[in-house]
């Protein structure tokens, strides 16, 4: 084989190969970018499902405020929960925004780490005033909930009332923070896994 020959041959060859790197980060970045996009649809639809659950919250509890407006010891605790949970559905409605600007497909690695920093940074702020405002948030809801549904005056028994604060405190902190950690804090894990496997990948090629 003459050399002309044995160069085009190699010419051919590193032509193919290029191809087959070029081939294969596409397919890599469409599986990952396919996986994370995947991955953030679950907090996701949490989120939506708690935006329609907490504006119905609002709805109710402010009907029923209306309703005893003229017992204080009611109507009051009731609108204070209410704007207490106003605050958690505009938490969750930023939440939501923050999600769906993410573009999976039409932005660089760089910026997807940055948008999924900033959705963790955002998540993380949010989940601490979420946690702090909770027993705040139960006792405000609870006299109006017992009086609306129950027609019990809960203030007739104060064992009674700090049992069911306790109890459902007992209940929201374990499951509160078992979905941040599966629901959230492990697919943000997951994905920027994903996102680094895409980047170390067109640094070495």
């Amino acid at each position: 084989m003459e050399l002309e020959d044995l160069k085009q041959a190699w010419s051919q060859y590193d032509k193919n190969l290029k191809q087959n790197l070029k081939t294969n980060q596409e397919l890599l970045r469409n599986m990952n970018l396919d996986k994370s996009k995947r991955e953030m649809q679950k907090p996701l639809i949490y989120e939506i499902i708690s935006v329609v659950i907490l504006f119905l919250t609002v709805v109710f509890f402010f009907g029923f405020s209306l309703r005893f407006i003229s017992e204080v010891k009611f109507s009051i605790p009731g609108f204070t929960g209410v704007l207490l949970v106003i605050m958690y559905l505009t938490f969750a409605i930023l939440k939501v925004n923050r999600f769906v600007k993410i573009e999976y497909y039409k932005s660089s690695i760089i910026t997807l780490q940055k948008d999924l920093n900033m959705l963790k940074t955002l998540i993380l702020r949010l989940r601490k005033i979420e946690l702090y405002l909770l027993p705040l948030l139960i006792i405000s809801i609870l006299p109006i909930a017992f009086k609306a549904i129950h027609n019990i005056d809960i203030y007739n028994n104060v064992k009674l009332f700090l049992l069911e604060v306790v109890f459902i405190l007992g209940i929201s902190y374990p499951v509160g923070f078992w979905i941040n950690k599966h629901l959230y804090d492990n697919k943000i894990k997951d994905v920027k896994s994903f996102l680094e496997e895409i980047d170390n990948f067109e640094k070495e090629n």
